[in-house]
């Protein structure tokens, strides 16, 4: 029987380095061309800490983030949504549109943590790729195990993903909805300077010219642009908060799965690996 390396190991370097000399590799490849071992050792320990300390407490954090910043109803989000936006309204010379700064807060969270929730399926991907043993003519049913929870693992990276770039769009939306017509009045002004040089006397002459003109514009206020916005607000405020529990999910969904299989990550081929991380 073809013995495969130890890969779930978090002991010594030299342990895991004389399995990959039994098995030819780093007499062929030499250890600084490829230290296996070492990088195995590093992602086993990283995989280590994640399961059993960091991913157990992101999901807890994560729990208590839900219920003191999205724990508003549709009504409640859509008042403070549709007060900032007539405030900003209210001021007698805005200078800019403003930002909905509790949305924009709530925003700069869940981008970060659906950020790190792909490092951490990184992570544990890099781990469960280098767990799988080598390539056998048989007795492969623990590695098809291996390779469907690294598929699990990849799925769960990519859905973190396609959640975080879902969520780029909110200030561009929102910035076209403030091209609407939803001040009273609009000022636009414009400033020009012209320099003009003139030769031929005893010295030569420039001039200086400076122009500004102030228009102002009276507009119908569009209720519906106004609502607008505030439908964007709502709408962003739902997706954050949708966006934090399937990172919850993603987290508990992939814990319970590595833990549940732990034996056949561990030793999928039943030759009793004595250098388990588990």
């Amino acid at each position: 029987m073809i013995r495969r390396p130890p890969r779930s190991t978090l002991s010594s370097s030299s342990a895991a380095s004389d399995v990959y000399k039994r098995q030819g590799i780093n007499a062929e490849y030499g250890d600084s061309r490829f230290p296996m071992s070492a990088m195995f050792e590093a992602a086993s320990a990283t995989a280590r800490s994640l399961l059993e300390t960091e991913i157990p407490a992101k999901i807890g954090a994560l729990d208590q983030a839900v219920a003191s910043k999205f724990s508003k109803s549709l009504a409640e989000v859509e008042s403070f949504c549709r007060d900032a936006v007539k405030a900003k309204l209210a001021e007698e010379k805005p200078s800019e549109t403003g930002l909905n700064a509790d949305i924009t807060e709530m925003s700069s969270f869940a981008r970060a943590e659906l950020a790190t929730s792909m490092d951490t399926l990184r992570s544990l991907e890099l781990w469960l790729h280098l767990s799988v043993p080598q390539i056998s003519d048989g007795n492969n049913f623990g590695v098809e195990i291996q390779e469907h929870i690294i598929k699990r693992v990849e799925a769960a990276k990519v859905a973190a993903k396609t959640q975080f770039d879902g969520l780029k769009s909110y200030h561009s939306d929102r910035a076209g909805a403030w091209e609407k017509s939803v001040f009273a009045s609009t000022t636009k002004q414009s400033w020009s300077e012209d320099a003009k040089q003139t030769t031929g006397g005893e010295k030569p002459e420039e001039t200086t010219t400076n122009s500004s003109s102030v228009n102002k514009t009276a507009n119908l206020v569009s209720n519906d642009a106004i609502e607008n916005i505030v439908a964007i607000d709502v709408a962003h405020y739902f997706n954050l908060r949708a966006a934090v529990l399937e990172t919850i999910k993603l987290y508990a969904v992939t814990l319970d799965l590595v833990v549940k299989n732990k034996d056949k990550l561990a030793d999928p081929r039943g030759e009793d690996n004595q250098y388990s991380m588990f």
